[in-house]
């Protein structure tokens, strides 16, 4: 299935559709379905697909000159013996297919190899770019995973091709929200328990299904040996880094638990300072992210590192520490094991869930309020305060504070209370913001608190949003 692409598809339609050569970057991580989205695009197009491999450059002109047989048909005769043209000759047979009665797209996938086989591609790409193919009736797509070496060949200002794209795409995995909109047979808890699980990425969502008990698909598809997703974040770290053990082993570490830079770097018995590229480099693999107080976006002191990624926090707390007892084919008390401590685990991926649904109902004018930025807030130096889920708009100064609760049982005005107290205690724009109060439950929300919703309004009131799988219940219209 190809699912819920339809800003990308737009943008890709749009430079098609544009007169004249036409020259668009798509990059982002492993898995996230770049090569789909190439798939979907092209297929009712005249479109030369190419997908490149770690090989040699002899290689991998020589598979190009295969895929060029291929789409060339009768067209090839020039093609047919053994010899293998260099990469111009290759590149131009490719020109006289776009004419002004038949627009060409010509996608090059993967195409850190060719660049890793050949590092003067870029410069041979630049030139026919500039001499032929920017006035030809063309559209081309360079593809790649590895988000630095994408970078540094297209789009930095030191490359060659700097300055040719029309455009770019990083493809990014789906949002809670997008993963519920697609799956809308699931209530939101049981979207929460999934999207815990698989995340955003199309392969990981694919493989996992929803064919059956979520448990049932965790055993077979992950607590499994032969499945793709038991050794998949290996894979994935093997793919991108030569030094795979390293970025391993910080993963591991903020998977574990620890978040601030300072004590990561002790938990591996390294230097602070030597850990910042390892971390850069882990967020431009979208692997890693930094996060910092949503009303403190430029704040360095309080930052915490996290997994960006649902099923690698998944796959690292639960699958990782057990893979010796998978191995022996004692999976039965493993899934015990995960099953007890779930819960917890979904508590944290379920703030995130929230804000993320916070944030999109907002946008599509379904809340009375509207949102710049959704995230947590936090002031360790002044205490232990954090508050779940925080909204803020810049012009009204509105604020929208949340608590989200993954408990079996109805929160009550204990909850609120808290809430209160918190958020008097944060102080961004204090003196002039609207204050909305969310409440995220699980479980629902016992009667006192139901009344105080239906009694706001009043004077001393303030404004409460209800929010129980995926049901609002509060607001001045209801």
């Amino acid at each position: 299935m190809f699912w819920n692409r339809e800003q990308e598809l737009t943008f890709l339609n749009r430079e098609y559709h544009t007169p004249g050569g036409r020259f668009v970057v798509i990059y982002g991580r492993r898995r996230v379905g770049k090569t789909r989205l190439i798939a979907e695009f092209i297929r009712d197009k005249p479109g030369f697909y190419h997908l490149a491999d770690a090989s040699s450059d002899l290689m991998q002109r020589r598979t190009f000159r295969d895929s060029l047989r291929t789409f060339l048909g009768p067209e090839a005769w020039m093609l047919d013996d053994d010899t293998v043209p260099a990469w111009p000759t290759l590149l131009r047979y490719l020109t006289t297919m776009a004419s002004d009665e038949s627009r060409l797209v010509i996608a090059l996938d993967e195409f850190q190899y060719l660049v890793q086989s050949e590092p003067a591609f870029p410069s041979l790409l630049q030139k026919l770019w500039d001499t032929e193919w920017e006035r030809r009736n063309l559209l081309l797509i360079l593809c790649g995973s590895h988000e630095g070496m994408v970078h540094d060949a297209v789009l930095s200002y030191d490359s060659p091709l700097y300055g040719r794209r029309t455009g770019q795409i990083r493809l990014q995995p789906f949002s809670f929200s997008d993963y519920w909109r697609v799956f809308d047979q699931l209530s939101f808890n049981a979207a929460v328990e999934n999207y815990t699980v698989s995340g955003g990425v199309p392969r990981y969502i694919t493989a996992l299904g929803l064919d059956s008990d979520l448990w049932d698909r965790v055993r077979t598809q992950i607590l499994n040996p032969n499945a793709v997703l038991y050794d998949e974040p290996r894979f994935v770290l093997s793919a991108e880094r030569a030094d795979a053990l390293s970025y391993f082993a910080i993963l591991r570490t903020i998977a574990g638990g620890e978040h601030r830079r300072s004590r990561i770097a002790a938990s591996l018995g390294q230097p602070a300072s030597q850990l910042a590229p390892y971390l850069e480099r882990l967020i431009e693999l979208a692997l890693l992210e930094r996060r910092v107080p949503i009303t403190r976006p430029d704040s360095s002191r309080l930052g915490l590192y996290y997994l960006a990624d649902p099923f690698f926090r998944f796959w690292f707390r639960f699958v990782l520490p057990n893979q010796s007892a998978i191995e022996l084919r004692q999976v039965d008390p493993v899934l015990a094991r995960i099953q007890t401590s779930f819960g917890a685990h979904v508590s944290l991926q379920f703030e995130d869930c929230c804000a993320n649904w916070l944030y999109d109902q907002a946008t599509i004018g379904r809340l009375p309020f509207t949102l710049d930025r959704v995230g947590r807030w936090w002031n360790r130096a002044g205490g232990t305060d954090e508050i779940d889920v925080l909204g803020v708009n810049e012009e009204t100064g509105d604020a929208v504070f949340g608590e989200c609760k993954w408990s079996r049982q109805p929160i009550g005005m204990d909850t609120l209370t808290s809430l209160y107290g918190r958020a008097q205690r944060m102080p961004w724009r204090k003196d002039n913001r609207r204050e909305w109060f969310v409440l995220f439950s699980r479980s629902g929300f016992q009667e006192p608190l139901l009344e105080r919703a239906r009694r706001q309004g009043n004077v001393g009131y303030h404004d409460i949003l209800l929010v129980h799988d995926g049901h609002v219940f509060g607001g001045p219209d209801q």
